[in-house]
C-alpha cells in the first residue's frame, strides 16, 4: 500500500462525513443511448455484462488518479490517501436488478420510478473497506428501448465519496465512461487492474491556491449574529455571511439516528424548449440560470410555507478557473458557496393562475443574485470553505452540531451545461451518446433541509433533483410538500419560457 499524501482539512471534511455515516454516496447519472445502425462493436456490446465494463472502468482509472486511492484511517483525525497495488474492478461495478416500483402511467414513469429506487439505494449505501478499497462503484441499470430510440438503453450511476471530487467531477467521469463505450472496448477484460503506474493525486485546494480570511470575514462568522444591524452595516459584515433570524424557515433541528437515516428525492425533468425559453428570458433581463432559479424557489417556498419570513440559500460555486494547476476536466474538489438571504414574497395568483404578481421584482432580484454570485465565483477571498482551516478537531465539530438549528434554508448546486463530446478529437459518427444526465445528492446530516442539483444536457433537457434527509423538513407530509415544490417549480418556469416567446 503506498502513501499518496496526507489528507487536507477539506478533504478531512468530506472524509468525517462518510465515516460518520452522515453524507455517504453522491450520484452522476447518464442515459446512455446506442444508435443503432452503426457499423461498430457497440452493436454487439453487452450491457447486462459487468465484464463488458471492465476494459472501460480501467480507462477511468487510469485518466483520474484519484479513483485508485482509498483512505487510510477515515475514521481518525489523521487520514491519508493510499494506494493499493491492484484494484478488483468488480468491487466497483453491479448491476442492479429491476423489480415493481410504484409509478404512473407509461413506461417513462416506471423508469424513472425505477431510476429513483436504484438512486436511493446507492445514495445510503455506506462504502466499505476505505482503507484498501477505493470509495466509488458504478451501478449499471439497463431498460428497454424506448418509443423514440430502438437501439440499447441504460442508465450509468457514478457514485463516490464527496472525498474524491465534486459534482463536476462525476461529469468528468462520465465523458471519459462515454468516450471508452465509444471506443472498441479493447479485450483486457481481466479484473485485476495493476496501479503502479499511475501518476500522483492532484493537491488539495487549499494548496494550490490562497483561501484568505480576513480579520473582517472572521468577525462577521464569529460575531455577526450578536451585532445589532446599525453595527453590523457600519463595519461592513452584513453582504459577508447571511445568519438566521426567528422567522427564517430551517426545517428541523440536525440529528442523525444511523437506523432511521434515509435520502428521500423528487425528480423534475423539464423539456428543451421550456429551457431555451427560460434561458432566452435570463439573456433579455440580464440575469444568468441560477440567480433566476434562487428566486422562484422563494416564490414557491413562499406560498407552500405561509408562516415563515424569510430564507437563506446556499448556493455553490466552482472556483476551478482560479486554481492554477487544475483543469475543468480533473477530478478535485474545488467548491465553495455563497449565502442568499430573502424576504418572503407575495406569491400569490393571477385569476388565470398562471403569472405571479410582482413578476419585475423577481427579475430584479434575480440580477441581484446574478451579480452577487459571479463576484463571489471570482475571488479566492472571503471563501466559507477557507474557515475549515481555523477547526482543530473536524470530528469533535460535526458531532457537536447536533441538535442545532440549521444555517440555511435551502442549497442549489447548478452543473450547468454538460457536453459529453467536449474537446473530443473524434471524427468517425459515434454508435452511444449521453441522452440525458441526472445529479443527486444524498441526505446530509449537518445541511439544508432541501437540496436543489441541477444539470442540463448541451442541446437538450434539463433535470432539476430535490433531495431532502427524512424527517427533517418539519412538515406533516415531506412527499406531498416535495412535489408541491416542485410542481411550483416547472409551473413558474414554464409560464416564464411562455412569456419569453410573446
Amino acid at each position: 500500500m503506498k502513501k499518496l499524501r496526507a489528507a487536507s482539512k477539506t478533504d478531512q471534511r468530506c472524509i468525517t462525513r462518510h465515516a460518520l455515516g452522515w453524507y455517504r454516496a453522491l450520484v452522476i447519472t447518464g442515459l446512455y443511448t446506442q444508435q443503432p445502425g452503426e457499423s461498430t462493436s457497440s452493436n454487439t456490446f453487452d450491457t447486462f455484462n459487468v465484464d463488458s465494463y471492465i476494459p472501460i472502468l480501467k480507462s477511468c482509472v487510469a485518466t483520474y488518479p484519484i479513483l485508485s486511492a482509498a483512505i487510510r484511517n477515515e475514521g481518525s483525525q489523521n487520514p491519508e490517501f493510499v494506494r493499493p497495488d491492484h484494484l478488483d474492478l468488480r468491487k466497483h461495478i453491479a448491476i442492479a436488478q429491476p423489480g415493481p416500483v410504484d409509478s404512473g402511467d407509461g413506461n417513462e414513469d416506471y423508469e424513472l420510478a425505477l431510476l429513483k429506487r436504484v438512486t436511493l439505494t446507492t445514495h445510503d449505501e455506506m462504502f466499505r473497506d476505505v482503507g484498501t478499497v477505493p470509495p466509488w462503484r458504478v451501478v449499471i441499470l439497463p431498460v428497454p428501448p424506448s418509443d423514440h430510440s430502438r437501439g440499447q438503453r441504460v442508465y450509468i450511476l457514478f457514485a463516490y465519496s464527496h472525498s474524491h471530487g465534486d459534482g463536476r467531477s462525476g461529469l468528468n467521469f462520465h465523458k471519459t465512461f462515454l468516450e471508452g463505450l465509444d471506443s472498441e472496448h479493447g479485450h483486457d477484460h481481466d479484473p485485476m487492474y495493476k496501479t503502479t503506474n499511475l501518476p500522483p493525486l492532484p493537491p488539495p485546494l487549499e494548496e494550490v491556491c490562497n483561501l484568505r480570511i480576513s480579520w473582517l470575514f472572521l468577525l462577521a462568522v464569529l460575531m455577526g449574529p450578536y451585532l445589532p444591524d446599525r453595527l453590523r452595516d457600519w463595519l461592513g459584515l452584513r453582504g459577508l455571511l447571511a445568519h438566521p433570524t426567528p422567522d427564517t424557515w430551517l426545517g428541523t433541528p440536525m440529528r442523525y439516528e444511523e437506523d432511521d437515516f434515509r435520502t428521500a428525492s423528487e425528480i423534475l425533468i423539464l423539456p428543451k424548449e421550456t429551457v431555451e425559453g427560460v434561458l432566452v428570458a435570463c439573456r433579455a433581463h440580464g440575469a444568468k440560470f441560477t440567480g433566476l432559479l434562487n428566486h422562484v424557489i422563494v416564490h414557491v417556498l413562499s406560498r407552500v410555507l405561509p408562516f415563515s419570513g424569510s430564507f437563506i440559500g446556499n448556493i455553490v460555486v466552482d472556483l476551478r478557473h482560479l486554481v492554477k494547476g487544475y483543469t475543468e476536466d480533473d477530478m478535485v474538489n474545488a467548491v465553495s458557496s455563497v449565502l442568499e438571504v430573502s424576504a418572503r414574497v407575495d406569491s400569490s395568483y393571477d385569476d388565470d393562475g398562471a403569472h405571479i404578481k410582482q413578476h419585475e421584482a423577481m427579475w430584479t432580484a434575480a440580477r441581484k443574485t446574478t451579480t452577487h454570485l459571479a463576484a463571489r465565483a471570482n475571488t479566492t477571498s472571503g471563501q466559507p470553505i477557507g474557515l475549515i482551516k481555523y477547526v482543530s478537531n473536524i470530528r469533535d465539530w460535526y458531532t457537536g452540531q447536533l441538535g442545532k438549528d440549521r444555517s440555511s434554508s435551502y442549497e442549489i448546486s447548478n452543473l450547468v451545461s454538460f457536453d459529453p463530446r467536449r474537446g473530443s478529437t473524434q471524427q468517425k459518427k459515434t454508435a452511444w451518446d449521453i441522452e440525458r444526465v441526472f445529479f443527486s445528492q444524498p441526505a446530509n446530516v449537518t445541511g439544508c433541509p432541501l437540496n436543489f442539483q441541477v444539470v442540463s444536457r448541451k442541446g437538450g433537457g434539463m433535470v432539476i433533483t430535490i433531495n431532502w434527509q427524512v424527517g427533517v423538513l418539519g412538515v406533516d407530509d415531506e412527499d406531498i410538500f416535495v412535489k408541491e415544490v416542485a410542481k411550483g417549480i416547472e409551473q413558474l418556469l414554464a409560464d416564464i419560457a411562455v412569456d419569453s416567446s410573446s
